[in-house]
């Protein structure tokens, strides 16, 4: 990876270079939250992994959000093929040799110089449309010698040629410029219908090998060509046929260049809603890179863990969900945030009828892996048995209504999905035992702990801020007094209940194992006190014993980067900053070769599970941004987890009730200082600045900007840019 290892680095970082293949290497992906794929070291999609030590390493193949196969047991997404290639010069096929492959995440796009026999070299570009599934291929070459290029776009990857797809039935027309191929599938989610137009810019012959459709070409120095790949069916627009015709005619008219330029701007609006940069370039480089990763993810539903076979066929999980969610509402992308909590409500319905009859109220309960629809999408297995996943939904509906401050949108599906979680809680889960403690009933809670598992620790933590959520959002609204009262008790009762073992709490009652459970009365629940002397020494005992239990799975010798920096955030709300600092650097060295986040990378003990994977993104993200900027309904808090000897930062940060926070320091001057408040916060707002870092006075007075004794700067958002 070729990056600024130097700490003074404070530029930001979008490209990460590879020049050769070792183990862990991944080919790095594109996306535009409706589809996804990788891009190898040749430009194209037929890379077999020289190492085989990733498990769980997805398919070289197009996967399309929501498009999936009902009747198979896994939900799997259907697949819908990819693009290879060859290259003949002389009559002989050349074979490719070395090669240099740059994942540039401000572009979202994927340049690849590759080498081949006889000194030929070839340049691919690749980038899929940010607003519509176009992916376009740009092929060129500085050979002086023509060359023979093909360009194969296979329906089925790179299976049997005469094979097609399960279940699905096509047909083909060769046009002027390309080839059209209609498709039906009858047995997925929705009954889907569309059209796939392959065709390109330049000369070629085109023909049809069973369901490889191919381009042949010449390219030279003097001549190269684009290769485009248009994907439109009826779940996105009933009238694709026409869209897809006038989405081809535009593209054609625009060319690459032009075609490229509305795709760069779409991401630099992306990236300008927030951003942050620090004195260490490897945390920007991957900091920057899981900004993209969670975009590339950020479907029309929701986010998935990842958008593939080896990512649980891009199904959506309610845990996971609320870690990248955390990322896009502290990263101020709060048009890519709502979906997550609108998504829930939208799956309401099916929650309730999971655990309601006619003779109980409305109770809900979600899936523990969502499809689009709101149905359960994961086979049996003792994961059935979680209910954790219902506290990160109620509270991400929670924080969503804090960092916008939108009290109808917490009104009309933000309290409606928190009550009906509080209620399942109350109904299905709160035990009495006969010495009179309140206890949350048996569950399966992190599943290196087993089933069946009575006062879990972490599911606890849970539903206490589920009640605590209740209560708050109830009395805001002025409804359900008597619910919130009960939620108040129990959450009180279950608190004094938490199973310790004298000197810190435990992942439950007689457990001997540690686990990161123990970490989330602080984050993510945030239901135990700071300086809470059995938190502390749960803390500390999990992270004594982290290498032998610091994977999801109970496999290798090390920490997976998620866990690190679940880590990093606990450290950074308990204003513990060379830990936070230290957590993160460990987690971004667990980066994969395009600064890219894994589920588990363990390179030395050749343990590697799901590269691309969104948690761990997200995770890394809302570290960094909590290290920065921290806030609650009175304060904002700049930098309060951040080591002071990191004497130059900027940002662009979101606090709570819909305000966005620019900041700059250089030499621990604060030189820029930008408020913006949202329209639902009035009144004064305090700013708290480290006593470290000067406040340049010009700021103060170009804003009229007050100051008091503790260098908290006091802001009247009646009179803040909105």
């Amino acid at each position: 990876m070729s990056i600024d290892k130097g700490k003074g680095a404070t530029n930001l970082i979008y490209k990460s270079t590879v020049t050769k293949l070792d183990k862990g290497y991944v080919p790095p992906i594109l996306g535009n939250g409706n589809m996804s794929f990788q891009v190898d070291y040749e430009g194209a999609m037929q890379y077999r992994p020289k190492f085989e030590v990733i498990q769980h390493n997805p398919s070289m193949r197009i996967w399309w959000a929501g498009r999936r196969y009902m009747h198979k047991p896994g939900k799997d997404l259907v697949s819908f093929g990819g693009f290879q290639q060859q290259v003949f010069f002389e009559g002989m096929e050349m074979t490719a040799g070395n090669f240099q492959q740059e994942l540039d995440v401000k572009k979202a796009m994927i340049t690849t110089d590759c080498s081949y026999d006889s000194n030929i070299k070839t340049r691919s570009q690749v980038f899929i449309h940010h607003d519509y599934n176009l992916i376009a291929v740009r092929k060129s070459t500085d050979s002086e010698e023509n060359i023979k290029f093909y360009f194969h776009y296979r329906l089925c990857g790179v299976e049997d040629l005469s094979k097609a797809p399960e279940l699905m039935n096509y047909s083909y027309n060769i046009n002027e410029n390309g080839i059209d191929i209609s498709y039906e599938i009858f047995a997925g989610l929705f009954d889907y219908k569309g059209i796939i137009r392959v065709f390109c810019e330049g000369d070629s012959k085109i023909n049809v090998e069973g369901n490889r459709f191919s381009f042949e070409t010449v390219l030279s120095k003097n001549n190269s060509n684009t290769f485009y790949i248009l994907f439109c069916d009826n779940v996105d627009d009933e009238n694709y046929l026409n869209a897809s015709e006038t989405l081809k005619t535009n593209t054609l008219k625009q060319g690459f260049d032009g075609v490229l330029k509305t795709h760069i701007a779409k991401w630099e609006q992306y990236y300008n809603e927030g951003y942050a940069v620090i004195e260490n370039s490897e945390i920007n480089n991957s900091y920057n890179t899981a900004q993209y990763h969670l975009k590339c993810y950020t479907t029309r539903w929701s986010l998935p863990v990842g958008l593939s076979d080896a990512l649980w066929h891009g199904k959506y999980f309610a845990f996971d969900e609320f870690y990248m969610l955390m990322a896009l509402l502290t990263s101020n992308h709060m048009e890519a945030a709502i979906r997550i909590p609108k998504f829930r409500f939208d799956g309401l319905d099916k929650a309730v009828f999971r655990a309601s009859s006619k003779r109980s109220e409305a109770i809900a309960r979600y899936p523990w892996e969502t499809l689009e629809d709101g149905s359960e999408g994961s086979p049996s297995g003792f994961w059935h048995d979680h209910v954790f996943h219902m506290a990160c939904i109620a509270i991400g509906q929670y924080f969503y209504y804090k960092f916008s401050g939108d009290t109808e949108f917490l009104r009309n599906i933000a309290y409606p999905v928190i009550k009906r979680c509080a209620l399942f809680y109350l109904n299905h889960m709160i035990y009495k035992t006969e010495n009179g403690k309140v206890i949350v009933g048996k569950c399966t809670d992190l599943e290196r702990l087993g089933s069946s598992v009575s006062n879990a620790y972490m599911t606890t933590c849970g539903v206490i801020k589920t009640f605590h959520v209740l209560y708050e959002t109830a009395n805001l609204l002025m409804v359900d007094h008597e619910l919130a009262g009960r939620c108040k008790q129990t959450a009180e009762a279950l608190k004094a209940g938490l199973p310790n073992n004298g000197q810190k709490y435990i992942p439950y009652p007689g457990c001997n194992e540690e686990s990161i459970g123990v970490l989330s009365g602080i984050y993510p629940f945030d239901v135990i006190e700071k300086d809470n002397e059995f938190q502390k020494a749960a803390i500390q005992s999990y992270i004594n014993g982290e290498n032998q239990v610091g994977n999801m799975y109970a496999v290798g010798g090390g920490v997976c980067s998620w866990y690190r920096t679940w880590k990093a955030l606990v450290h950074a709300r308990m204003r513990e900053s060379e830990k936070a600092f230290e957590a993160v650097c460990d987690a971004v060295k667990n980066a994969g070769f395009f600064a890219e986040m894994f589920e588990i990378n363990d390179i030395h003990t050749n343990t590697i599970f799901r590269p691309w994977f969104t948690t761990a993104a997200g995770m890394l993200v809302h570290a960094v941004n909590e290290m920065l900027l921290q806030s609650n309904d009175e304060m904002i808090y700049i930098a309060p987890a951040l080591p002071v000897d990191i004497k130059n930062f900027s940002f662009k940060l979101a606090a709570y009730n819909g305000m966005v926070v620019e900041v700059q320091v250089e030499n621990y001057c604060l030189k820029k200082l930008k408020v913006m408040a949202g329209q639902y916060h009035k009144g004064i707002i305090k700013l708290n600045v480290p006593q470290h870092i000067i406040i340049d006075k010009d700021i103060l007075n170009e804003n009229s900007y007050q100051i008091n004794n503790e260098n908290q700067i006091l802001i009247d958002c009646s009179d803040v840019l909105t």
